[in-house]
């Protein structure tokens, strides 16, 4: 048990299932609170949108081996069942309004609905009455089931469920039940039944606690509408709510105006929606929101009745549209139908104001809607402008073939031209892309080329496509006086030797231009000796001298280059004094960009973030922006300030995309390695197949880091082998680390870790002290452990290495016999041997030690070893040990102790009052959890909106808000 609660404390699923898969392989018996720990990490830690059938499989080993659920069990897995069987009632109505859309079945429906989630939750209902567990369940477990029951109008289970909670000794009925149960039974047409519970709730309302009352009353008034009775709907709404002094909302005018829609009564729910408009006398009236003229509008859409359509979409846009996108594409497809494709991309900017975003397929029928080459050109850029990256990744085969389409009308080659590197700046173009550019200009009807136009992406095209078009693409060129860059000049004639065609028009663009350099060259070659040796100073002085005699101004590539070389030796001070200089000295606007670029970069990777800004700043007032490697550069400068460096890399991969910059090999390896680092693996492996530029050593490293991380074996065994394939691989520790780390954390077997080890002799790559840590690991915590072997690397990496052992190789061997084998005295002779080594214990020494102490018990130890030790370190990685604390603190109801050590902690991680500890996510969920347990709701609350000032991801939030709203 101890090894699923270390891996489920880790928040990481993947760890969690493979401490449960090596438990099972290793015959190593599992308890009633080990299974439930697997479970209930499942539920909690499962990824939105994905089945339940590990859970359900855990649960059926679980039964199998002959453990007997408790209540708890039953509840974690009850629960899960029911928001699952919710999320797939959601998806499955999402793709039902896509097939009306689109015209076209949905593939998926089928293979959702045969989840039966629902059912198995029933299933588990039944055996937990039959043990009686259903007596411990609370109210809200009965109401979420009877929510769920209610979207089928499932009248003899919810009966069944409704009967044990009124047999319950403890939770009794209340608003919500009879809120889902009036539901239920007028969704099953039986508003006898919907009644009868009406009037039961009328019963016992005054006896409950205070709750908002609308809920049942807008139940009734569904049912109603469920059973063709609208007027009583609407007698309820306007006598019965006000009568009894309850707020009528949108809520249920919403549901009538439904009804109307439903019945082909369009103009009523018009005159409906005028009525709440137009009413300024009666304030109790609400207003219509963006659910009230939604189904107007998509009924006015199926209709096809485009003029009342667009009144009605004015409307709309005056309400909150973030949740409509399906009555926006309504209309746009509306719009399409009817000719009006101006409008139907104007839909597209009012979806991008809301931060909605159109699917492929409705971009592909705007975009194919335009009659002109040329609209149709404004109207995918506009499309593409208002897709995030994951969006465009996602749907990058059919944005590709829907511009290929697009460019394949174009008949002016400098739009073709035009659109072409646009298309080459967002994707990796296949050969298709090329041939249909060559096809453009195969039609053009100039005789001869336009002498503004760059024609190399055709002539490229032309080398990629590799047929006898190339020769004429070269000999149309040579007749313009083009002059290729030598290294172009190299792979066409190559090519052409390679197809066997004439070369000699091809030959004769290579023209040697002389040009007068004066003495440049001779400054420039001292002036950047000066900074080879780290004079920067001295460059400076050199270069204020040549600019006050006005004999000449060095080449702005070479200034560029200076600023860079005095910027990495840290010379912040020189590096601007030089552009100060080279500003004043009358460079053109283009040569002072390429200074401030090369100035903001400087600032950037020394983390001198204020100054990076203003540069950044003063190059977009001049409506330029940053080149790739810059946004690289503010990426690893400003991540230290967010607390989403995932979206904050993707907002920085979104601006250079949609400013048309090429990103580079830098750019790209910094992105990947954000991903890697918040396990964004997705986001990686799109990111990696979209680049345009050779894969090195540090991409597929980061990759691979990135694979890890997230646990993929198959894809971190898949991009290793292609890196060890590549040209441009070059023998790295790193990569070689990232796959043992695999084989040691994620999925443990310590065969396949070693056989890695091995491979890195055989390629006489050098272990690194991480290396060897990594190979303790292996033989001191994948069961069984080999503890010898373990011990013997302390030697064995000074003797075949020169690695001296370090506190964490210590650390490891502490771990292992005092956690995981509960030895406390052999771990304790460890730590004796590292003190008689003149090791120093580090952070990772005193995590493993008290670890051991709690576990085994021993906690007044372990506060004293904390208080005498572990609180006077001066920099500390991250707030585990204080958060081992914090859970046995409120494990012992020690609430004040708790407050204490989470109040000594900080926000700032830039803090110089040290020691600093600075809380994670995981420290606030904590002290979230201790409160809720402690039955302080209040203070669980406080700490959340902490957690909401700090400014954490929303996806970091919803596990804490999960806590404090259950």
């Amino acid at each position: 048990m101890p090894l699923v609660l270390a891996a489920k404390r880790k928040g990481c699923l993947k760890s969690v299932l493979s401490t449960y898969a090596l438990m099972r392989k290793r015959h190593i018996p599992l308890t009633l609170r080990a299974y439930n720990l697997v479970l209930d990490a499942l539920a909690k830690f499962r990824k939105k949108g994905t089945p339940l059938f590990r859970l359900l499989k855990v649960y059926d080993e679980m039964i199998t081996s002959q453990i007997q659920p408790s209540s708890y069990t039953h509840i974690i897995l009850i629960q899960a069942l029911c928001r699952r069987d919710v999320e797939v009632q959601k998806t499955i109505a999402m793709l039902r309004r896509q097939e009306t859309r689109m015209c076209r079945e949905t593939d998926g429906i089928d293979v959702l609905e045969a989840e039966q989630n629902l059912e198995h939750a029933l299933s588990i209902f039944r055996k937990a009455s039959k043990q009686r567990h259903t007596q411990e369940f609370k109210i809200e477990l009965y109401n979420q089931i009877l929510r769920v029951l209610s979207h089928y109008g499932d009248k003899p289970n919810a009966f069944f469920v409704y009967d044990h909670l009124n047999r319950s000794s403890h939770p009794k009925p209340n608003a919500a039940t009879y809120a889902a149960l009036i539901n239920l039974y007028g969704r099953a047409g039986d508003i006898d039944g919907a009644l009868t519970f009406y009037k039961e709730y009328h019963a016992i309302k005054s006896m409950t606690a205070e709750h908002d009352a609308s809920y049942v009353y807008n139940a009734l008034v569904d049912a109603y509408l469920k059973c063709n009775r609208l007027d009583d709907a609407l007698n309820i709404i306007e006598n019965d709510m006000v009568r009894d002094n309850i707020k009528v909302t949108i809520v249920p005018y919403n549901s009538v105006i439904r009804y109307y829609c439903a019945n082909h009564a369009v103009e009523a729910a018009r005159t409906l929606i005028g009525r709440l408009v137009n009413v300024t006398s009666d304030l109790t009236l609400p207003r219509p929101d963006a659910s009230s003229y939604g189904p107007v509008l998509s009924a006015l859409c199926k209709a096809n009745q485009y003029a009342s359509a667009s009144e009605v979409y004015v409307q709309l846009l005056a309400t909150d549209i973030t949740k409509a996108y399906g009555n926006l594409a309504n209309y746009a497809f509306l719009c399409i139908s009817h000719g009006k494709h101006e409008a139907a991309l104007a839909v597209i900017r009012d979806m991008r104001c809301a931060h909605l975003e159109p699917d492929t397929e409705l971009a592909r029928r705007i975009v194919l809607s335009y009659a002109s080459a040329e609209g149709a050109v404004f109207a995918y850029t506009t499309i593409i402008e208002a897709m995030s990256p994951c969006t465009i990744i996602k749907g990058t085969d059919m944005l590709i073939e829907m511009a290929l389409q697009v460019l394949s009308r174009i008949s002016e080659i400098d739009v073709a031209l035009s659109f072409f590197n646009t298309l080459k700046k967002r994707f990796r173009l296949p050969v298709a892309a090329h041939r249909v550019l060559l096809d453009v200009y195969d039609h053009q009807n100039e005789e001869r080329l336009k002498s503004n136009i760059d024609y190399t992406p055709v002539l490229v095209s032309a080398m990629i496509v590799g047929d006898i078009r190339l020769a004429r693409v070269t000999a149309d060129l040579a007749a313009t006086h083009y002059r290729p860059q030598p290294a172009l000049y190299s792979r066409v004639l190559l090519k052409l030797e390679e197809l066997g065609l004439d070369t000699d028009p091809w030959k004769s663009t290579l023209i040697c231009h002389h040009q007068e350099v004066s003495d440049s060259g001779s400054f420039s070659s001292k002036f950047l000796l000066e900074l080879a040796h780290g004079h920067g100073k001295e460059a400076v002085r050199m270069l204020e001298h040549i600019l006050r005699t006005g004999r000449m101004m060095p080449a702005p590539e070479v200034m560029r280059d200076a600023i860079a070389a005095i910027g990495k030796r840290g010379d912040l001070t020189s590096a601007a004094r030089l552009y100060s200089l080279c500003c004043k000295a009358g460079y053109d606007d283009r040569s002072v960009f390429l200074l401030q670029n090369s100035l903001l970069v400087v600032y950037a990777q020394q983390g001198d973030v204020i100054n990076a800004k203003r540069c950044y700043d003063a190059i977009k007032a001049k409506g330029l922006f940053p080149d790739g490697n810059a946004y690289a550069s503010l990426l690893l400068c400003k991540a230290h300030d967010v607390t989403d460096e995932a979206a904050y890399a993707i907002a920085i991969y979104d601006e250079v995309k949609r400013h048309n910059i090429k990103p580079g090999i830098f750019f790209y390896n910094v992105v990947i390695s954000k991903f890697a680092k918040t396990r964004k693996l997705e986001l990686a492996l799109q990111l990696f197949d979209e680049m345009d530029c050779q894969p090195n050593c540090i991409t597929y490293g980061a990759m691979i880091s990135a694979c890890v991380r997230a646990g993929s074996e198959m894809h971190a065994r898949r991009i290793f082998g292609e890196m060890l394939s590549s040209a441009s691989y070059r023998p790295r520790v790193g990569p070689f680390n990232s796959m043992i780390q695999l084989y040691v954390h994620q999925h443990p077997d310590r065969e396949r870790a070693l056989g890695y080890v091995k491979e890195m002799r055989r390629r006489e790559i050098k272990p690194s002290a991480h290396t060897y840590k990594l190979i303790m690991e292996a033989y001191a915590t994948i069961a069984p452990y080999d503890m010898p072997a373990a011990y013997r690397m302390l030697s064995e990496m000074v003797r075949r290495d020169k690695i001296t052992p370090l506190a964490t190789h210590y650390a490891t061997l502490i771990y292992s016999y005092g956690f995981l084998q509960r030895d406390v005295q052999s771990a304790e002779q460890v730590f004796l041997q590292m003190s008689k080594a003149n090791v120093a214990p580090d952070e990772t020494v005193y995590q493993a030690l008290l670890d051991m102490l709690i576990s085994n018990g021993l906690f007044r130890r372990a506060e004293e070893l904390y208080n005498s030790a572990v609180s006077k370190i001066q920099k500390r990685a991250s707030p585990y040990i204080e958060n081992i604390f914090l859970r046995e603190y409120g494990r012992n109801g020690n609430v004040a102790m708790a407050e204490k050590m989470f109040y000594s902690m900080s926000d700032n991680k830039f803090s110089s009052s040290p020691p600093v500890v600075v809380r994670e996510p995981s420290t606030y969920e904590t002290m979230v959890k201790i409160y809720l347990e402690n039955g302080m709701s209040d203070k669980a609350k406080d700490i959340f909106n902490l957690m909401i000032k700090r400014g954490f991801p929303n996806k970091v939030l919803a596990t804490a808000a999960r806590l404090v709203t259950e």
